[in-house]
């Protein structure tokens, strides 16, 4: 978990999570699901979940949510398009 103390903590999910994304991985047809890269909450809303507040620490939270993946992606795709203009 982030530093920050309590009020970080009340932000942020549980390591449930995880366990249960990585469950809904495992337990997927390795024919249909693999080369993906997932983000829990995504992952798991495809398969049926609609309830994140059992992953909550304190109820009613706005969970912080990092858009680090996003941002990378983006950063990225515009330096990989920025190589191929300049060859």
């Amino acid at each position: 978990m982030l530093g920050g103390g309590e009020t970080v903590k009340l932000q942020c999910r549980r390591p449930d999570i995880m366990a249960d994304a990585a469950y809904a991985v495992l337990t997927s047809d390795c024919q249909k699901y693999t080369g993906h890269f997932d983000i829990d909450e995504e992952l798991l809303r495809r398969h049926g979940v609609t309830d994140f507040q059992k992953y909550s620490y304190s109820e009613g939270v706005i969970f912080l949510r990092f858009k680090l993946i996003q941002v990378l992606t983006f950063m990225f795709m515009y330096y990989k398009r920025t190589a191929i203009l300049k060859v």
